[in-house]
């Protein structure tokens, strides 16, 4: 328990530097570094991205959380790691600020550690914590986390969870009151063949939301088995429509959704390759995906599509993931993940190095631009 309270402690002082633009000077040489972008938000010209890196910490090389500034053209100059625990990964699935409230869902766990949990935080006007409540598997439960969390007009959570008990994966959809106390809890999945692993959330407004999902076969199965996919439920998790990608190549995932004016939907999401069979080794795996921006209308028809990446359609070189994206003033769009698939040797083991990238593209999907990061000089160390 104190450690997930240090872990707390140590998300509130990293949106507290976001706010506030605090240096930490202490700093060390590595050389060893993969870097993975997640969320990312808009102050005036300056966009903030909160991340993950990959550093030499013997034996694993767990993820640290990482806050990276870019400009309006997409040039990086600012950068700061943080490092609490060396054995523990975290990664910074969503923080989403909603007037003068904060609200986090996140996700952490040591390496191999055989669970993962989720916890919810909700922070004031000036970032101090109003409460934060641990939500940790059930005996089985091989994890527990969330992937997203928003608060309705009156104040209460709803956020969605990936829960796994054994081979079985399911979308759990969850609504706290406002200190976090569990309302209810609704679990999804269509048929026992498949697993159904949720990636994120939107409420579309304050009596539908939208759960963003990856389906794929508990049996392994084949590419044309595997499939993004969209519930759209009413204000107490009861299902009012359930799309799937039929037509794409095989989903890994709706990583982003954003509602447009005319009632429809826009979303970043991951698939892998079309000669890609499900049940090669994961290392081969990632290495062999795509990112794509996908618009549907307001009856969840496709209106366009486009792949994202310098190296789309050549799973032999890159792995391209989106993970955020915002609009901005301007009406263009930028989103933010990685890119790699570069092979890298550590310690006669085969790593997959990949880049931080950012990507700006306009309402109907066109790239203007596509950047790509991959070393920072300093890591900053929590005191």
């Amino acid at each position: 328990m104190k450690v997930k309270r240090l872990l707390f402690v140590f998300m509130l002082l990293v949106i507290s530097l976001i706010a506030s633009g605090q240096n930490f000077n202490q700093r060390f040489r590595f050389e060893k570094l993969g870097v993975l972008f997640y969320n990312i938000k808009s102050h005036g010209d300056t966009l903030v991205v909160i991340g993950s890196v990959n550093l030499e910490f013997e034996p694993y090389y767990p993820a640290k959380l990482t806050v990276s500034k870019f400009d309006s053209s997409g040039s990086h100059y600012y950068n700061q790691y943080f490092v609490l625990d060396s054995a523990k990964a975290y990664y910074p699935f969503s923080s989403r600020t909603h007037g003068n409230k904060t609200l986090v869902t996140d996700s952490a766990g040591y390496y191999n550690s055989g669970g993962q949990w989720g916890f919810i935080g909700m922070l004031d006007s000036n970032y101090t914590v109003q409460w934060q409540k641990d939500y940790e598997p059930n005996n089985g439960n091989y994890f527990y986390y969330f992937v997203g969390g928003e608060l309705d007009a009156n104040g209460h959570i709803i956020a969605v969870a990936a829960n796994a008990v054994s081979e079985d994966v399911t979308t759990h959809l969850t609504k706290f009151d406002s200190l976090g106390n569990l309302v209810w809890e609704r679990e999804y999945k269509f048929d026992e063949l498949n697993k159904y692993k949720p990636w994120s959330m939107l409420l579309q407004n304050d009596t539908t939301y939208l759960l963003g999902l990856e389906i794929y076969p508990k049996d392994g199965g084949t590419l044309a088995s595997v499939r993004n996919a969209i519930i759209k439920t009413d204000s107490s998790g009861n299902v009012l429509h359930f799309w799937e990608d039929t037509t794409g190549i095989g989903g890994r995932g709706v990583q982003k959704m954003m509602s447009m004016d005319d009632g429809g939907v826009l979303f970043v999401g991951k698939r892998y390759f079309k000669d890609t069979i499900i049940g090669i080794p994961n290392s081969a795996l990632h290495n062999m995906s795509q990112s794509y921006i996908c618009r549907l209308d307001s009856n969840f028809n496709k209106v366009w599509e486009r792949d994202v990446g310098l190296y789309a359609g050549s799973p032999s070189l890159t792995d391209v993931s989106l993970y955020d994206f915002i609009q901005l003033a301007d009406g263009d769009y930028v989103g933010v993940g990685y890119s790699g698939g570069i092979p890298t040797v550590i310690d006669d083991i085969l790593y997959y190095k990949r880049n931080g990238l950012v990507v700006k593209f306009t309402a109907d999907g066109e790239i203007i631009w596509e950047r790509y990061h991959n070393y920072f000089p300093d890591i900053h160390v929590l005191q």
